[in-house]
């Protein structure tokens, strides 16, 4: 009886091992260099330059507002300050209703930014952007800005190809841009795998 207890639960060992790796393969977890792509593109020295025409004003406004506060580190006042500029919160709180009519009007007024305001509505609306990750988590100013940034750059149809950290910013965001939702699951610690 002792033997056929052994032969049991090596067989339900050797099951269970076989039945993680498994799930592992077929959950579609993130691979390092996935993760390391995400981490850059999710990066705020990524908004320090523009590397594709259409978020040059993005960018220029949130430069702008770290001149403004004194500041090299991006923080809710910087996005409280650049959410403000665009017209996008009411009483310092993003207002949806408001960002919908701003980015209609961008997009009407420069249809070359068209994909990107796409972008934002897919990801960002209805919510959707306070499943961001930032240093500041009870910061939804910052949470939108991020969102919106990062899904620009998703929607971007051409990069700059100098400086060279544009290049390497659009390789990283070709890498990150399939697995976006996958990424956001994981740095909310809602991913069901791990990421080996």
């Amino acid at each position: 009886m002792g033997f056929r207890f052994i032969a049991f639960v090596l067989v339900v060992i050797l099951f269970g091992t076989q039945t993680v790796r498994a799930n592992r393969r077929s959950c579609g977890c993130l691979k390092p260099y996935q993760i390391a792509a995400c981490d850059a593109v999710f990066s705020p020295r990524a908004m320090e330059v523009t590397c594709c025409h259409p978020m040059k004003t993005f960018v220029d406004t949130n430069n702008q507002c770290l001149v403004e506060l004194e500041t090299d580190e991006f923080t809710c006042a910087v996005s409280k300050c650049a959410t403000g500029k665009y017209n996008f919160t009411t009483r310092d709180n993003i207002d949806l209703k408001k960002v919908k009519h701003v980015l209609q009007n961008i997009s009407d007024s420069d249809p070359e930014t068209t994909p990107l305001v796409e972008e934002i509505k897919k990801n960002c609306f209805d919510n959707r952007y306070l499943r961001y990750v930032t240093s500041d988590p009870c910061c939804d100013n910052m949470k939108y800005e991020v969102c919106a940034y990062v899904s620009c750059l998703m929607g971007c149809q051409k990069f700059y190809t100098h400086p060279h950290r544009c290049r390497r910013l659009a390789i990283n965001v070709a890498i990150c841009k399939p697995v976006l939702q996958k990424y956001l699951d994981y740095i909310n610690g809602e991913s069901t795998c791990s990421s080996k």
